[in-house]
Parts: C-alpha cells; sequence; structure tokens
C-alpha cells in the first residue's frame, strides 16, 4: 500500500505526507524493500501500546496515519481502534499463509524458470499467497520441482476450494488460458 505523487514522491499511504524517496532518482522496489520508514511500518514488532499486544496484529496493524495525527509516533496504536487486546486469550490470531495476501514471495521449493514465469500474471500483492499455495500443493504430493503443470494443476484445485473467497483471481486464471 503506497502512494506516488505526480512529482515522483513515495509515500507509504495516501494519508501519510512523508516522502520516503523519488522515483525519478530510485525504483520503487529499492525505496518499498530499504526506506527507513518503510521498513519500519512493516515491522510489526515495533507497534506501541495495544497495537503491539494485539492477537490480530499479524494481519491488521491497525492505521498507522491515525497513530501519526493523533501522537507524531507511527507505531503509537491507532487511536480509532475500539478493541482491547485479550479478548481471545492474548494468542495471536492469524490466517494459514496460503490465505494471506501481502506476504513476501519466498521460495521454499524449486521452481522452472517457466513456472516463475507464470507469477508475473498475478498480482503483486497475491503473489506471496499464491507461491506458498503451490508449494504447499506440491509438498503435499511430494513434488520437489514446480513445473507449469504443477502450477497449472494448484492453481485448478485452488479455483476449485477458494474460488468464491479470491473472485478476482478468476478473471486472472481464467485469462491465462486465451
Amino acid at each position: 500500500y503506497s502512494r506516488i505523487s505526480p512529482e515522483g514522491n513515495l509515500t507509504p499511504c495516501p494519508f501519510i505526507e512523508e516522502s520516503v524517496g523519488n522515483l525519478k532518482s530510485r525504483t520503487f522496489k529499492d525505496l518499498w524493500e530499504n526506506a527507513p520508514l518503510m521498513v519500519q511500518l512493516r515491522d510489526r514488532k515495533q507497534l506501541d501500546g495495544k497495537c503491539g499486544t494485539c492477537e490480530f496484529s499479524a494481519m491488521c496493524s491497525g492505521c498507522r496515519a491515525r497513530a501519526f495525527a493523533e501522537t507524531g509516533n507511527y507505531m503509537d496504536p491507532d487511536p480509532s481502534c475500539d478493541y482491547e487486546p485479550g479478548k481471545y486469550g492474548g494468542k495471536a490470531i492469524t490466517l494459514k499463509v496460503e490465505d494471506t495476501l501481502g506476504l513476501e514471495v519466498e521460495f521454499q521449493t524449486q521452481w522452472t524458470p517457466e513456472a516463475k514465469g507464470r507469477l508475473e500474471r498475478i498480482p503483486s500483492f497475491a503473489r506471496g499467497m499464491v507461491v506458498k499455495g503451490i508449494e504447499k500443493f506440491a509438498a503435499e504430493r511430494n513434488i520437489r520441482l514446480i513445473d507449469e503443470a504443477v502450477v497449472k494443476k494448484s492453481r485448478e484445485e485452488m479455483i476449485e476450494k477458494r474460488g468464491a473467497m479470491f473472485p478476482f483471481l478468476k478473471k486472472f486464471i481464467n485469462s491465462e488460458e486465451s
């Protein structure tokens, strides 16, 4: 989640005015991965107050813009959240990795270049989740090399099981057939 101004300045969010750099002098990837504020905002271990102890922090880090507007500290609690941590016993509540959008792409299994190439057709925010799902599919079948056939089979199974959960994926997956 970020914003690019008409001048090329990248901000972490449309509601955060602080630029982390300019795309005329650095790449989006470099700023996204290395700009100190971007790194800080992704590190949920740095969340202060109730956001830092919240059971939902793996999937929700609150609004960092509201925290900053209220206190001047991006990592302070989101003042608009009325949830009080502990309601679920303090145990972290997470989604299965294969159901979590926004994951970084981390390959744990060997992939052919063609199979990796197919990932470029998937929206960037969903790639990490898709990789985890495909690798889980392969591991369950004792497949050690992920090729295009494995990607296709896992995709078919995913759509069958989760198509209604992620309807936007159908558009991208069906477009591969043409």
